[in-house]
């Protein structure tokens, strides 16, 4: 059977072609090298590498404690589209991030839903409005209400893309962790489990726990040994009499 042909690239054109046919875009948030090869092999559009990775990985307690250093994302409102347009403009696609804004949690009040009222939610609209003109080829909505990113999603001339914001903008995101229960701290309403990987790990790590306390692991298969004659002579050298008297119950190899 004859390989399948290499994947073409997902470009900003990709996603914008996709919006225009009503195809919806699937985004997903990866942290280590392996994830993402996989959901690249598999055809995922985005790939994002967010700052939820500084809790999965490092133990942060939280997005904001996270540095710059560990990852970049480009949060705001309206207020920051000047800056947003300098990344642009220095030739760095931006996808644009509203609504619940991690880095920003401590401004926000605490994880709740934005643009419940009518006048949060017309503010949201402006900040997506605001990037959009600074350049970003997306809008990334964050547990907003759905009827802010279906608004956004009939109005904007680039994709948007909802994060707990429903089902009605022109695409979805979530955290690959999610995916698999890795942050067992705490569900966020709008993620769904698919596959609960802490009892496989937890069973997996007993497992191993138990092979080593019985010296059943590591075992003849998983171990490299010396050369029956090299260990004699080894042995002998280092007057490692143990290895000698084990040794001695030994056939010799016959010469060859």
């Amino acid at each position: 059977m004859a390989d399948a042909p290499a994947r073409r690239k997902v470009t900003i054109n990709t996603l914008n072609a996709k919006m225009k046919k009503g195809e919806p875009i699937t985004q997903l948030a990866a942290y280590d090298y392996r994830t993402a090869v996989i959901s690249d092999r598999l055809g995922i559009d985005i790939l994002c590498v967010s700052d939820t990775g500084g809790m999965i990985l490092f133990g942060h307690q939280s997005t904001v404690s996270v540095s710059f250093d560990e990852v970049m994302k480009c949060e705001g409102n309206k207020y920051h589209a000047k800056n947003i347009e300098a990344i642009v403009r220095a030739g760095i696609p931006v996808q644009g991030h509203i609504g619940i804004t991690p880095m920003r949690m401590p401004q926000l009040g605490g994880f709740s839903a934005q643009g419940k009222s009518a006048q949060r939610a017309k503010e949201l609209v402006d900040d997506a409005k605001a990037m959009v003109d600074a350049g970003c080829f997306s809008i990334l909505c964050e547990v907003t209400t759905s009827e802010v990113a279906e608004y956004l999603a009939d109005t904007l001339p680039v994709p948007v893309i909802s994060l707990g914001a429903g089902n009605c903008a022109h695409g979805v995101h979530i955290i690959s962790s999610d995916l698999f229960h890795l942050w067992e701290e705490h569900v966020p309403r709008h993620s769904r489990i698919y596959t609960d990987l802490i009892p496989i790990m937890e069973d997996v790590i007993s497992r191993y726990m138990d092979d080593v306390k019985t010296r059943s692991y590591p075992g003849p298969k998983e171990t490299v040994f010396m050369d029956p004659e090299q260990l004699r002579t080894f042995a002998s050298e280092m007057k490692w009499q143990k290895k000698l008297d084990e040794l001695g119950t030994l056939p010799k190899r016959a010469a060859g």
